[in-house]
Parts: C-alpha cells; sequence; structure tokens
C-alpha cells in the first residue's frame, strides 16, 4: 500500500513537471496590458527578461498577428519596469494609451510594429533609443 502511494505521489510530480515545462514555452514575455480599438487595433505591452532575442520578439509579433488584418504596436518593457496594466486596459482610445505608454518608456527595449503592407518591423530599443517608434506618442500617425 505503502509503495503505491509513492508510485503515484511520484507520478503526479512528474506528469506536474512535464506540464509546467511544456506549458511554459515563452515565459520571457509576460502579457502587461492591451488596449483595442474598435476597428481590432491594438497597442500591447509586454515584459521581457533579459535572455529574450530580437528573433523571440518577432516570432511573439508574428504569432499575434496570426494572419489577422490590423495594425499593432507592441511594447517590451525590461521585466523590472512598471508597466501601468490597468489604465492600459481601461484607456479611453488609442491616444490616450500611447500617451499613457508615453510616460513610462522608462525600460522600453523593443518594440514591434505591423506596417500597411501587413509586414513586422522589429525597433531595438536598448540600441536605438532615438528612433521614431521608440517613442510610444509617434505611433499615433498609425491609428
Amino acid at each position: 500500500m505503502i509503495q503505491n502511494l509513492k508510485i503515484t505521489n511520484f507520478s503526479i510530480v512528474l506528469v506536474t513537471a512535464a506540464f509546467s515545462i511544456l506549458s511554459c514555452s515563452n515565459q520571457g514575455t509576460i502579457h502587461g496590458g492591451t488596449y483595442k480599438d474598435q476597428e481590432g487595433n491594438k497597442v500591447s505591452a509586454f515584459y521581457i527578461y533579459d535572455y529574450v532575442a530580437r528573433n523571440d520578439i518577432e516570432k511573439h509579433s508574428v504569432d499575434a498577428l496570426n494572419g489577422k488584418n490590423f495594425h499593432f504596436s507592441h511594447f517590451y518593457f525590461s521585466h523590472n519596469s512598471n508597466i501601468p496594466t490597468h489604465l492600459i486596459e481601461f484607456s479611453e482610445n488609442m491616444d490616450n494609451t500611447l500617451e499613457i505608454l508615453n510616460r513610462n518608456i522608462n525600460n522600453l527595449k523593443f518594440v514591434s510594429i505591423n506596417n500597411e503592407d501587413g509586414k513586422i518591423k522589429i525597433i531595438n530599443c536598448s540600441k536605438n533609443p532615438l528612433d521614431k517608434w521608440c517613442q510610444p506618442i509617434n505611433h499615433k500617425e498609425k491609428y
């Protein structure tokens, strides 16, 4: 009886560990809030850990687009940033959302946007902080 209990406990631990490993394939990117307008365009903020590379950002952006026809701007902040999730998600409009993000651009690492032709552009704001797209307020012209 005790041996069966040990095997059962071990099986539970093993299954739980396997599930955790398989379900956390994108642990380095954590959702920090999204505003979506009536046309389906959206602005999202994410926390990312230091080990997340440009390729990971590109894959995350492609997965988010998923063949849909809308504009998006994704802002990827360092994991130790303070993203105002509640303000973003309950924002009045797109302009207000971008102004909120513009006030909180400390530790902005990457931005990804999709152009009118559907192509995704990734900007490394750590290396190019003066790039136009690294200032959320400049995204107003997209929407």
